[in-house]
C-alpha cells in the first residue's frame, strides 16, 4: 500500500509540473506549425483531470494504510495530523487549492473568466507546496532517482517560469524584475532546506514521525518496575523515539517506510 502511495504521489508531481507548463504556455501563447494551440490547451485539461486522479489515489492509499495514523480530515484540514503535521499539511493546501480549481472550472460559464483566471493563479502556489510535501514527508528524497525526478520537475517548472517573466507582461519591467528576484531567492532557500533537511540522514525523525503506539514511552512505566531485559529492549531516545538498535519503527525505516 505504501509503494502506491509513493508511486501515485511521484506521478502526481510530474503530472502537475507538466500542467504548470502547459498552462504557461497558453498564457504566452505560444504555437507553431508542428505544435498548435488546441493541442496545448487540451493536454492541460487532460493532465489536469489526471493529476486530480492520481492525487485521489494518493490520499486514499495514504488514508487507507495502517503503518500510519491519517484520518480523513488530516487530507482536507491542514495541520491537524500527529504525524509530520507540517509537511502533510503543505500537501492538505496543496489539495484543497486543487479542489477549488476542479470546482471553480465546472462553474466556469457562471463565475466569468475574469474571476476563473483570478482563481486559477492558485495553481502557481499548488505547485511549489506538493514540492515542499514531498520532499518533507517522504520516505525517500535522497533515493537518487527520486531527487532526479524532483530535480527535473523543478528545472521544467522554472525554465517555464523564466518564459514566462521575458515573454509577458511587457509593459510591467518592475513586476516582471520582481517575480524573478522572488523566485531566485525561493530557489535558494528552498535549495538550502533540502540540503540540511530532507537530504540529510535522520530526517524522518526530525519532520515529526511519531514511533508505533506500541512502542511509545508511558508515563507511568519506569525501568524500576519493568521486567528485566524490557529497558533495553523498549529504550527511546531523549525525544521519545525509538532507538535505532531495533524495533518496528527502525526495521521500517531501513525498508523504506515513513
Amino acid at each position: 500500500m505504501w509503494f502506491l502511495t509513493r508511486a501515485t504521489g511521484l506521478v502526481a508531481l510530474v503530472l502537475l509540473s507538466a500542467c504548470v507548463l502547459l498552462g504557461i504556455l497558453i498564457n504566452v501563447r505560444f504555437a507553431s506549425p508542428r505544435w498548435p494551440r488546441f493541442l496545448t490547451t487540451g493536454l492541460h485539461r487532460n493532465f489536469s483531470l489526471l493529476v486530480l486522479t492520481f492525487v485521489a489515489v494518493h490520499v486514499v492509499t495514504t488514508v487507507a494504510d495502517s503503518y500510519t495514523s491519517i484520518r480523513w480530515l488530516d487530507a482536507l484540514i491542514p495541520f491537524a495530523s500527529v504525524y509530520r503535521p507540517l509537511w502533510l499539511g503543505l500537501g492538505a493546501v496543496a489539495f484543497d487549492l486543487l479542489l477549488a480549481l476542479a470546482a471553480t472550472s465546472l462553474i466556469r460559464v457562471r463565475l466569468g473568466h475574469r474571476l476563473w483566471r483570478l482563481t486559477h493563479w492558485a495553481a502557481y502556489a499548488c505547485w511549489p507546496l506538493a514540492v515542499v510535501h514531498g520532499l518533507g514527508t517522504g520516505s525517500d528524497p535522497r533515493t537518487r532517482w527520486v531527487f532526479v525526478l524532483t530535480m527535473g520537475c523543478v528545472l521544467t517548472v522554472l525554465s517555464a517560469f523564466s518564459l514566462r517573466i521575458a515573454a509577458g507582461w511587457p509593459e510591467h519591467g518592475a513586476l516582471r524584475l520582481g517575480a524573478a528576484a522572488v523566485a531566485v531567492v525561493a530557489l535558494l532557500a528552498a535549495g538550502e532546506w533540502a540540503k540540511h533537511g530532507p537530504l540529510r540522514p535522520g530526517w524522518a525523525k526530525r519532520a515529526g514521525t511519531p514511533p508505533p503506539p506500541g512502542q511509545r514511552a508511558t508515563p507511568w512505566a519506569s525501568a524500576s518496575h519493568a521486567p528485566a531485559g524490557a529497558a533495553s529492549a523498549g529504550a527511546t531516545s531523549a525525544g521519545g523515539t525509538p532507538a535505532a538498535s531495533g524495533g518496528a519503527w527502525a526495521s521500517g525505516a531501513k525498508r523504506g517506510r515513513p
